[in-house]
């Protein structure tokens, strides 16, 4: 019975088309424009997308805490630069100090 349905399913498809369809194929000869005006639907979509994306990570880092750990973290690097710049600072004083009573204590001793 299979056998009977799977001829008469390939005899239907051996059937010449009717004479009165055309069997006709359009082909473009023009070339696509890449005018401003074609390319413009892109272009806005594009920038849409990235204004979306844009506003959604900065949703996200404004809600989420992330923006509260940033500041955090600047606050700490400032704190650190400046203890730094006052130790090399404080450091640089006393090596001027020593070198200071170095010299002096030269010309006082005997050799």
């Amino acid at each position: 019975m299979c056998r009977q349905l799977f001829r008469a399913n390939s005899s239907l498809s051996r059937r010449p088309l009717p004479s009165g369809v055309a069997n006709i194929r359009h082909y473009s000869t023009n070339r696509p424009s890449t005018s401003s005006s074609v390319l413009l639907p892109y272009f806005v979509g594009g920038v849409g997308g990235i204004v979306a994306v844009g506003a959604g990570v900065y949703g996200y880092y404004h809600f989420s805490g992330a923006k509260k750990v940033v500041e955090k973290v600047t606050a700490s690097k400032e704190r650190y630069d400046n203890a730094k710049a006052a130790a090399v600072e404080k450091g640089e004083v006393a090596r001027e100090k020593n070198d200071e009573g170095y010299r002096q204590g030269e010309g006082s001793r005997s050799t």
